[in-house]
């Protein structure tokens, strides 16, 4: 059964045929009003099992206004606040989700006008050649790794300098999310065209088989005396078993915001204890928590 959130505060509700029902569990990614979900009836109680269609990662804005951005997405049109410069009709731009709903977070490109009519030349003319885009890749190494549980920093054991997310099944019961902080290196500007992040995951902690990275941006470029919101909802990025390396693939999104500087940092956060894991960070390893991005200017 599909049906859609129209309200998550203070109860989550959900259309359905018509009617609202308030389910008794849901995804743990936070659900935000408008989007579209699969529910599952059992004995009479709701369950929400899955989102019906992914959330757009970018669009066309089609109007401004005071603070927001009404932007035409692959999903419909959703209106939406910004961060940073404030784009114009036409441009093509970055969206982000959180719990609060989506924000636009940056420039991926701008629809081009169309050429004026051209005017034949009163002397013959050489054939004009395009303009030569040229893609630059540069890397930003992690100055920093610590993980925040219940709203403080821990610094008990690696946790000082090790991210972890999820947390373990012995005796503990809040979540951990581990934070990478870049200091100035990531807001360089220009058009974004791919990126990753290097993840190495420590021995013992959670399962030694592969688990899953729920990745996340925020907006620290060091470490501040309380830990950062996330800016972006957690999202499954690639899984790594203990003592394993992967390289988590960015999205154009994400290497927009980081770009614009309107976010400084990755962070990974889940709820539970399946995909519970430590990550190294940069005291471990140089590289540990590296970003590259390929932009053109």
């Amino acid at each position: 059964m599909a049906g859609e959130v129209v309200s998550t505060s203070p109860a989550l509700l959900i259309s359905v045929l018509g009617s609202e029902v308030s389910p008794l569990s849901w995804l743990p990614t936070p659900l935000v009003v408008g989007d579209r979900v699969l529910l599952l009836r059992s004995e009479g109680v709701w369950h929400v099992v899955g989102l019906r269609s992914p959330r757009p990662g970018e669009g066309i804005v089609s109007s401004t206004g005071a603070g927001v951005v009404t932007v035409t997405t692959s999903a419909g049109r959703v209106t939406v606040p910004h961060v940073g410069g404030v784009p114009v009709v036409g441009d093509r731009v970055g969206l982000v989700w959180g719990a609060s709903g989506g924000m636009v977070v940056g420039r991926i490109g701008a629809a081009a006008a169309p050429p004026p009519p051209a005017q034949p030349p009163a002397d013959p003319d050489p054939p004009q050649r395009d303009p030569v885009r040229h893609e630059t890749t540069v890397t930003a190494a992690a100055v920093q790794a610590s993980t925040a549980r219940s709203g403080s920093w821990r610094t008990d054991g690696t946790a000082g300098y090790r991210a972890y997310q999820g947390h373990s099944t012995s005796g503990q019961s809040a979540d951990n999310t581990g934070y990478w902080f870049y200091g100035q290196a990531l807001a360089r500007g220009g058009v974004a065209v791919s990126g990753s992040v290097r993840l190495y995951r420590a021995t013992g902690a959670g399962m030694s088989a592969a688990r899953t990275v729920w990745l996340a941006l925020h907006g620290a470029a060091t470490r501040p005396g309380s830990p950062p919101a996330l800016l972006t909802t957690p999202r499954a990025a690639g899984q790594v078993a203990q003592g394993g390396t992967v390289d988590v693939a960015l999205t154009l999104s994400e290497v927009s915001a980081l770009l614009s500087g309107s976010a400084r940092g990755v962070a990974v956060a889940y709820q539970g204890t399946a995909d519970y894991m430590a990550l190294l960070g940069p005291s471990d390893r140089p590289d540990a928590g590296r970003i590259t991005v390929t932009t053109t200017l």
